[in-house]
């Protein structure tokens, strides 16, 4: 299909595809897999003609990673969340064939149960074959279909979103775009066989190599079954597919918008606030009498007594915070031991966009009961927020001290439109928040060109010309003169007589 007849969101997420695989190698890593495993199949996705899974497309990204460009892969990622659910959206709307997704669903699942099977007979095998060199190649062998019960799971996800929402929009409610499945699984492009899961973690830590590439086939095993190849992990449920309806949500795509909680029994967005509201207050302490405390009348001691009350109920905010951190996180660990990932992508999506408050103490709870891929989750859907939610959850971590994820937060934010940047700034700098907005300005300047800079610019000059100055003279000398060029060029107060 000519890229001139594809509705505009898929013909932009095939030029961000193409893109992308400029800067990969074309024999290794998951890129190398997919070109000598289904190159049509890889070359439909990159010509627009085919919607890719997010699995793909987050394989991809996995790969710029690891050729060393880490920073570029955290900053792509938001954007490729974006772009994928929009293509996502306009296919569908395009054409919304109800059926076919259903058949698609159908054929996925007997994919993601066949593939189990024949995780279970290696597994059989292995425990007791006793040759060093069979048991290498049947755990070499079990990575890689493990990979495959991963990615039809996600693929199964990423359907049933995407028939919700034509039932939705069927019943006549406004339609919300679908979410890309979780970073997992199929061995290529627009197939249904895969490697191992391609999850990117918080930091720029890519996590997932194709089976084959590093380690040994034990630890790819291992690594595999953790992905979600358990036995008993049970990914892909079948109950929707046979009824003709979708189950519960998958992820969206967060650190992008819209996901779907229905289904879930996440508490509502002001539920912190509600469970504190008829709490009772302790009472204030009498005020100090006698000379010893001259000026601490009936004035005074009111204050005190207020102010008293005023902390008794911030301690009660606190204590509902915490308990509703507690409450999430195990919620996310049963749901994830029961193989139902889509529901505990929408309770952490939910969580995201909750009290800001409360997302310190869910990332600790996170981490002490379930790991960092749960962490890398809820921040993704928090760097997905509104500017004003985004500087809130980045606002509330910095005051928590969790300086890591303030900065990663606004790392992801740099991708945003230049708009949504400018208020984002904005709020940062209400808030005090100098490092966070630093740490913005520096990948905005690595990654943008100097006419966003100057868009950026323009909407608070004395603020952001010397910010954005700063910012490129952090980096290599020529970034920096091409930045002052750019400002000199449209009069922008503050710009330098020379670079």
């Amino acid at each position: 299909m000519a890229e001139r007849a594809l509705p505009p969101e898929m013909a932009e997420l095939a030029r961000f595809l193409r893109h992308i695989t400029e800067w990969l190698d074309e024999e290794t890593g998951w890129y190398g897999v997919f070109r000598r495993g289904d190159p049509d199949g890889l070359r439909a996705c990159l010509e627009g003609s085919v919607l890719p899974p997010w699995d793909v497309v987050g394989s991809l990204l996995h790969d710029l990673a690891e050729h060393g460009d880490r920073r570029a892969a955290d900053v792509a990622l938001p954007r490729a969340r974006d772009l994928h659910r929009a293509a996502v959206a306009a296919h569908d709307a395009r054409r919304p064939d109800r059926a076919a997704l259903t058949a698609a669903l159908r054929a996925r699942l007997a994919e993601h149960r066949a593939a189990e099977d024949g995780a279970e007979r290696l597994r059989a095998r292995l425990a007791v074959e006793p040759n060093p060199w069979t048991v290498q190649q049947l755990e070499d062998e079990l990575a890689w279909v493990c990979d495959d019960v991963s990615r039809a799971s996600a693929r199964c996800a990423e359907l049933r979103g995407r028939i919700e929402a034509l039932d939705r929009q069927a019943a006549g409610r406004e339609p919300v775009p679908p979410p890309p499945a979780a970073l997992r699984g199929a061995r290529f492009a627009g197939a249904a066989s895969a490697p191992p899961p391609v999850l990117p973690a918080v930091g720029g830590a890519y996590e997932g190599v194709p089976p084959g590439a590093a380690g040994s086939g034990a630890e790819r095993a291992a690594g595999a079954a953790g992905a979600g190849c358990a036995p008993g992990s049970g990914g892909a449920d079948s109950s929707g597919a046979e009824a003709g309806a979708a189950v519960a949500p998958p992820p969206r795509s967060a650190r992008f918008p819209g996901s779907e909680t229905s289904g879930t029994d996440a508490p509502p967005a002001g539920g912190t606030q509600e469970s504190t509201r008829g709490a009772t207050p302790v009472p204030a302490a009498p005020p100090p009498r006698g000379a010893r405390f001259a000026g601490a009348g009936d004035e005074g001691g009111g204050r005190r007594r207020k102010d008293a009350a005023e902390a008794d109920r911030a301690a009660a905010r606190r204590a509902a915070g915490r308990r509703l951190a507690d409450e999430t996180a195990a919620t996310v660990a049963a749901l994830r031991d029961a193989g139902r990932t889509g529901e505990a992508y929408a309770r952490l999506s939910t969580a995201a966009a909750g009290p800001p408050e409360v997302l310190p103490d869910l990332v600790a709870e996170l981490e002490r009961t379930v790991g960092a891929a749960e962490v890398a989750t809820l921040l993704w859907e928090a760097a997905a927020l509104p500017p004003e939610g985004l500087t809130g959850a980045a606002d509330a971590f910095a005051a928590a001290g969790r300086t890591r994820e303030a900065l990663q937060l606004v790392r992801h934010a740099a991708a945003r439109p230049v708009p949504e940047l400018t208020a984002i700034l904005s709020g940062l700098h209400r808030a005090g928040r100098d490092r966070e907005s630093e740490e913005l300005l520096d990948v905005f300047a690595a990654t943008r060109g100097s006419d966003e800079a100057v868009e950026l610019a323009g909407a608070d000059p004395g603020r952001l010309v010397p910010q954005l100055l700063r910012a490129a003279r952090r980096g290599p000398s020529q970034r920096y003169r091409r930045l002052a060029h750019a400002l000199r060029s449209v009069g922008l107060p503050g710009a330098p007589d020379s670079a």
